[in-house]
């Protein structure tokens, strides 16, 4: 069924604070293929890893075998590299998520997915998220035409590097809709990000949590990130020297 969405997961390894922590392994597999597991589980037409030039060769087989599609465009110009994207595409809206993020809850992408069309139906609006997920469990929703808009007016390097404040910055051209999570996916105290070694050591202890340290055939659902993210195995380590 169309659905007019394409899903873009960005992704670059040459992260400062934890160098390619994309392609790190996590019970198994990549971080990023992680993140594309989950994301896939979200109904759309098309699935991209946008990622840098560098990046490329190395992204290309883990994308390729996640049965993806990859596009490369600037490192640090994020906004241009999804406007070079969204210009090769035909299509309405673009849900856009990072590739740091193994832990995001795609019943709550597919939830905004479809909250962002049904107000859309009511009245315009160019960008939607939801609030309160933990921190590396969310992801957001545009117009692929008001990204394209977006870019022609701002040359914050803040805006162009971060994409979605390109459009939400700007209240006087673009309608954005900051939505509270429903219940069941907020936890604004948590964090499910990996963007330091630190987290990286966590989402270790939450996979040998939940599954014995083995990535497991299907994502886990929300209730089983909060049931790790939640138990003192996890958060709750003690170092022995």
């Amino acid at each position: 069924m169309k659905t007019d969405i394409v899903v873009i997961v960005q992704c670059r390894l040459s992260s400062t604070r934890f160098p390619e922590k994309a392609i790190k392994d996590l019970g198994g597999k990549t971080v990023l293929e992680w993140t594309l597991s989950s994301m896939k589980k979200v109904q759309a037409d098309k699935y991209f890893v946008a990622t840098d030039e560098d990046s490329y060769p190395i992204l290309k087989p883990i994308v390729e075998k996640a049965g993806w599609e990859i596009f490369k465009g600037p490192l640090t110009d994020v906004l241009k590299r999804f406007c070079l994207l969204i210009e090769t595409l035909k299509v309405k809206y673009v849900l856009r998520a990072t590739a740091d993020n193994p832990f995001l809850f795609y019943e709550a992408a597919q939830s905004l997915c479809d909250e962002f069309v049904k107000q859309n139906k009511i009245s315009p609006v160019d960008y939607m998220t939801y609030t309160g997920l933990p921190h590396g469990s969310g992801v957001e929703i545009f117009k692929a035409e008001s990204l394209l808009q977006a870019e022609k007016l701002t040359t914050d390097p803040y805006e162009r590097e971060h994409v979605g404040p390109g459009i939400y910055n700007h209240k006087n051209q673009f309608v954005s809709l900051f939505f509270k999570s429903p219940v069941r996916f907020y936890f604004p105290h948590l964090r499910t990000t990996i963007d330091t070694p630190q987290d990286y050591r966590k989402a270790l202890s939450v996979v040998s949590f939940l599954s014995n340290m083995k990535a497991p055939l299907e994502p886990y659902t929300t209730e089983q990130i909060i049931k790790a993210m939640t138990d003192s195995s996890v958060n709750d380590t003690i170092l022995f020297v």
